[in-house]
């Protein structure tokens, strides 16, 4: 029993990281949605003095044109229910990807 039980566990998180794949692969499977993400999908914000954020960060990018964003051409990865934070280290702020959940929501929305 003491066997089974943690390979249950894995099994179940496997089995829920994959899940959550399928829904972005979906997601971005759509046109419109990658159109809607690339005007919507993300916002951008000063890097906090008062707080820590590096915590947060899930990376660091530069030389990103941000009059025209277009995710085919920047490595980033979005999340299904957590928003994503990126630094722009060039211009010293931050890129926050929205979460698809949020995304689909704010398209559901219209």
């Amino acid at each position: 029993m003491k066997i089974i039980l943690p390979f249950f566990l894995i099994i179940s998180f496997v089995s829920f990281g994959q899940a959550t794949d399928n829904q972005l692969i979906d997601f971005f499977k759509k046109k419109e949605n990658q159109l809607f993400v690339n005007t919507h999908g993300y916002y951008f914000m000063d890097v906090p003095n008062e707080k820590s954020y590096n915590n947060r960060l899930s990376g660091s990018l530069s030389n990103i044109d941000t009059s025209n964003i277009d995710f085919k051409n920047i490595d980033l990865k979005f999340d299904y229910d957590q928003y994503k934070y990126y630094l722009l280290s060039d211009l010293n702020v931050l890129m926050v990807l929205k979460s698809i959940k949020h995304l689909k929501e704010e398209i559901d929305s219209k």
